[in-house]
């Protein structure tokens, strides 16, 4: 078990419930967090932080998002925040209801068709479809055993899994896929609603269970 909480990042800064969600994981938990800092907007001076993560130009040649390619001091100093003896990152992120196309203004959600994000709904769970674990790897879903691991434990509880298959060739310069292409460590998100703080409260907590992050503090609900 681990005796110390988890660095937390939150590279949005007008995700209200991921941040009073990641403040929780703190008292609960220890730990820490880093917040990007952009006057509770998503972008900053036009650049959406978590389309950023670049060291060098080949890096961000495929990323459409990126208004100053590369970004190299801002991409090694959110690296370098991550201490050695934590093997993962963690994001915490909230989204709009729905997903465009299905009726609604989000981009990510369980029942959304993509050939990057594989969602995987919890068999008859009646949680939101916005409400999910996001994992990330290089190897489809199928020949990923950890992927696989850690979609059995959210499924045993009823969450969701969105699985993102990253690839080199359509590298958007996220932190998942940052992390994943520089085998920095296993990437995890946990995503819901604006609004469901309850929600995510509960993912991470059972994140943290599989993680085996012991809480410091049962009192903090």
């Amino acid at each position: 078990m681990h005796d110390r909480g988890p660095l937390i990042y939150l590279v949005h800064d007008n995700e209200q419930s991921a941040f009073d969600t990641a403040l929780y994981s703190v008292r609960r938990y220890g730990g820490s967090l880093v917040a990007v800092e952009s006057g509770e907007k998503r972008s900053h001076a036009g650049q959406d932080p978590n389309r950023n993560f670049a060291i060098n130009a080949s890096d961000a040649a495929t990323c459409r998002d990126m208004v100053t390619k590369p970004a190299p001091e801002f991409t090694e100093i959110m690296r370098a925040l991550n201490p050695d003896r934590q093997s993962f990152f963690l994001t915490l992120h909230n989204n709009d209801d729905g997903y465009s196309g299905g009726g609604g203004l989000g981009t990510i959600n369980v029942e959304r068709p993509s050939s990057i994000m594989q969602g995987m709904p919890a068999p008859q769970s009646a949680s939101d479809t916005d409400d999910a674990l996001l994992i990330a790897g290089i190897e489809p879903f199928g020949a990923n055993k950890h992927a696989r691991a850690v979609t059995d434990h959210m499924h045993e509880a009823g969450y969701h899994v969105i699985y993102e298959l990253v690839k080199s060739s359509n590298n958007d310069c996220s932190f998942s896929n940052f992390v994943v292409l520089n085998n920095l460590g296993d990437y995890y998100n946990i995503e819901t609603q604006h609004g469901h703080t309850a929600q995510q409260k509960q993912i991470l907590d059972h994140l943290m269970a599989y993680l085996r992050f012991r809480p410091q503090n049962q009192e903090v609900k």
